[in-house]
């Protein structure tokens, strides 16, 4: 552990099924899946009602670019058509403090601002 490091799973109470997975596996898990789909409630574009069923995990820290970690903290569910957007015209996720918002790419003159996602879950919102 000292030359290689420590890498911290999270294990659910119902099985011992892995719920944080760090950098061992790239895509998320059905059971992730499930869990941020409770999180989430669906799409977490403020204006999709896209349900969980139709969403996508999204690393919000990404695999590649930001050596992201496939953890329940870094996921966010996306719609196809919003996770599409996100990748192809360059836009970034960034959290801290519970929030999450969609950074516009630099010189984006029709969305200038950041934009929060929302979580659909009202249990979760309010939690």
């Amino acid at each position: 552990m000292c030359t290689t490091g420590a890498i911290t799973i999270l294990f659910d109470h119902h099985g011992g099924k892995a719920l944080n997975m760090g950098r061992t596996q790239r895509t998320y898990t059905e059971n992730q899946r499930i869990v941020l789909g409770a999180i989430w409630g669906g799409c977490a574009h403020p204006s999709c009602v896209s349900p969980p069923s139709w969403c996508e995990a999204h690393h919000a820290d990404e695999w590649v670019r930001d050596h992201g970690e496939t953890n329940l903290d870094n996921g966010v569910l996306l719609c196809h058509f919003h996770h599409k957007m996100l990748h192809d015209q360059h836009w970034r996720i960034r959290h801290g403090s519970g929030l999450f918002r969609l950074i516009p790419p630099p010189g984006d003159l029709l969305n200038p601002h950041p934009v929060e996602l929302t979580r659909k879950n009202q249990l979760r919102r309010t939690a």
